[in-house]
């Protein structure tokens, strides 16, 4: 038997005919910390581009479909490369500034996080 969504994730049912373009502006906006600037530039049900300026100054262009993420074009003329099944990893090949931001954005979420524990664990040693 199947586990219901929890009340907090409500299910909302996606339209097939913008499901790439909406989901390349959603794994962009998620990776703003390691890009300079994104703009989608086209979109079909099938598939959506996006141009992508990295860190080091360099423009891309990402294309989404059901197979995953690809680099078509590159100003720097590296070569287009293979399927990648995730943003993330797309960009860690082509842009070692995103690897470094990436690794800072998580240090710093993990510091954020073990500062918040340990606050609490402070607070409950006083009221012991």
């Amino acid at each position: 038997m199947a586990s219901p969504l929890p009340p907090s994730t409500p299910f909302v049912a996606q339209d097939p005919s913008t499901f790439t373009a909406s989901e390349l502006e959603r794994s962009l906006s998620e990776q703003s910390f390691g890009i300079t600037s994104y703009e989608i530039i086209s979109t079909s049900k099938a598939e959506a581009e996006a141009r992508v300026v990295l860190l080091e100054g360099e423009t891309i262009t990402i294309s989404l479909t059901c197979g995953g993420y690809r680099m078509k074009e590159s100003s720097d003329d590296k070569e287009a490369g293979g399927i990648y099944e995730t943003l993330e990893s797309l960009l860690s090949s082509v842009s070692k500034m995103y690897g470094e931001a990436r690794q800072k954005t998580l240090m710093e979420k993990l510091f954020a996080l073990s500062t918040e524990r340990q606050e609490q664990e402070d607070t409950s040693d006083e009221r012991s």
